[in-house]
């Protein structure tokens, strides 16, 4: 069978995917022939994915030019979505595969859902899961979602539509729109050994460690910690390390976040490591925290994070509402506030650093499904 997976995305867990996919396909897979289109700074600027392993896998680099997007403009998004897809279109017309496989679905929507091209042919991931919203969201949000599900189940392109990290809703959903198309899908964590040390980094483990990595920004509640930060005595502070490393996604807010981390370095100790974190670095990290910071706002999605802190046993700090909280409570992952706001976060970091007692919490329930060749296995043989 040929199977293309597309990904003209270069950032965040896209790497992580594709690095699950790869090593699966051609370790697993050898009798198949994979493509692999990827976008130009995937393929190479990433030294965590040896690419040249195997010889049922073809590579190929989305261009930069050819995978621009449009920064301003009436209809932006839609342009851009319009555009993604007309992209995919043209290689899937290409290499003529027999099975296509997205790692994200929302950005190819809603043309997708009316494509021509093949007839059961398309299996990705839908990362937010609309009923985990939080109620109080608009008319015309529930309205649109509703929209959306009900293209996922009627559109013949789709094999599969995959609910990352969500057990309830691909039977509800199946069951609404009498359907099968909805799949549960783990969220993978990374192997990586538990032994890690880097040689440029050195953590004070007599203080206690708030992590917060991965993608940074507005809707993570970065600025929230920053802010929390600010709200605390400097005899809490000399007990605190504060750990930021990842990519900020907010480029408007970076450099306020820039002047804020050099502002808050002078009253705590802060170590920030800015850009794409290696798989080894992050282990590192996740190893000697206690404690790993989640106070997202888009609640309605899971977050590779938390199988990070799950694999250390390290307890995560994050929303009560939604699918990430729905998983931190079920799994006994951490700790969740009904409010998740500078204030909140604040009580809480001074409720820690005060408590001699460190937790540990045991991730193995909640990461049994979610190997990487669990994952990888679902999304290319399903």
């Amino acid at each position: 069978m040929k199977i293309l997976i597309f990904d003209n995305i270069e950032t965040g867990h896209h790497i992580e995917y594709v690095h699950h996919l790869y090593n699966y396909a051609g370790k697993m897979m050898k009798d198949d022939v994979f493509i692999f289109v990827l976008a130009e700074g995937l393929l190479h600027n990433h030294k965590d994915i040896d690419f040249n392993k195997y010889a049922n896998i073809q590579t190929v680099a989305i261009k930069e030019e050819e995978n621009y997007k449009i920064k301003k403009g009436i209809f932006k998004n839609w342009r851009n979505w319009y555009h993604d897809y007309k992209l995919l279109r043209k290689y899937i017309n290409l290499y003529q595969p027999e099975k296509v496989v997205l790692n994200a679905l929302f950005h190819f929507m809603p043309f997708l859902a009316f494509s021509r091209v093949g007839k059961n042919l398309l299996s990705g991931i839908l990362y937010i899961i609309p009923d985990r919203k939080p109620k109080n969201r608009s008319l015309i949000n529930r309205w649109a979602d509703k929209v959306r599900l009900f293209l996922y189940a009627k559109g013949k392109i789709f094999k599969h539509v995959f609910l990352l990290n969500d057990t309830e809703y691909p039977s509800i959903y199946n069951k609404m729109y009498n359907t099968a198309v909805f799949k549960y899908l783990p969220d993978p964590y990374v192997n990586t050994p538990t032994n890690i040390q880097t040689n440029h980094i050195t953590i004070n483990t007599q203080k206690k460690v708030f992590l917060h990595f991965g993608g940074m920004g507005y809707r993570k509640g970065t600025i929230d910690i920053l802010n929390a930060i600010q709200l605390m005595d400097e005899k809490e502070l000399d007990k605190c390390l504060f750990i930021f490393a990842g990519v900020f996604t907010d480029k408007d807010l970076y450099q306020a976040f820039i002047e804020k981390i050099t502002m808050l370095k002078k009253k705590v100790e802060i170590i920030h490591i800015d850009g794409f974190v290696p798989f080894e670095e992050l282990a590192y990290f996740c190893s000697q925290a206690n404690y790993v910071l989640v106070p997202y706002k888009n609640v309605e999605q899971s977050s590779g994070v938390i199988n990070h802190a799950a694999k250390y046993g390290k307890a995560v700090v994050g929303p009560a509402e939604g699918l990430l909280g729905h998983l931190i409570k079920k799994y006994k992952l951490g700790y969740t506030l009904e409010k998740t706001n500078e204030k909140t976060l604040a009580k809480f970091i001074k409720k820690a650093v005060n408590n001699e007692h460190v937790p540990m919490v045991d991730g193995s329930a909640f990461l049994k499904n979610a190997t990487p060749e669990n994952f990888a296995r679902i999304m290319l043989n399903s």
